[in-house]
């Protein structure tokens, strides 16, 4: 399938893009071999352990440094329930990623995208999916799409929390 230009993928800020946008646009926000490499090194060395927010701090500290924002300062990752029901969120004036009370790799990458690239929703889905799918295929392939997210089979919302759900 041939990369789209800018002008192909919906323009405009969508609280939510479908499956078909986000596939659409994953392309272009394909992730470099060193955000890659960065990616898989972190999951080697956590194999067999649990997936707790130390972790996924250090994943956003590890990841930073190949991303286009490197050059702004890394974003703050803390744990909090800013709305009591497991919402992850990037809050732009505080350069904060708030990770929601069950750890996720997937929403930890969507958060980190949206402290690259904006408040828009579909650069934050088509960057954190392109990475994962690169990274953890098996993982990905065995994932089911709710609306513009990627969760475990038979599951609602809720993310994979450990480690050894994520094969590559």
């Amino acid at each position: 399938m041939p990369t789209p230009t800018p002008n192909q993928v919906p323009q405009g800020f969508n609280r939510y893009p479908t499956r078909e946008q986000i596939e659409l646009a994953m392309p272009l926000y394909e992730p470099s071999q060193d955000l890659q490499q960065a990616l898989d090194v972190w999951r080697r060395e956590g194999r067999g352990t649990p997936l707790t927010h130390e972790r996924l701090q250090d994943l956003v500290r590890r990841l930073w440094i190949f991303t286009t924002a490197r050059e702004k300062p890394a974003p703050q990752v803390v744990v909090s329930s800013v709305t009591g029901n497991n919402e992850y969120c990037y809050m732009p004036a505080t350069n904060t990623i708030n990770l929601g009370m069950k750890p996720s790799i997937i929403s930890t990458l969507h958060e980190m995208a949206h402290a690259v690239y904006g408040i828009e929703e579909l650069p934050a889905c088509a960057f954190s999916i392109a990475l994962f799918k690169a990274v953890y295929p098996r993982s990905f392939a065995k994932l089911e799409w709710k609306g513009h997210m990627l969760v475990k089979p038979g599951m609602s919302s809720t993310p994979i929390t450990s480690m050894e759900a994520y094969p590559t």
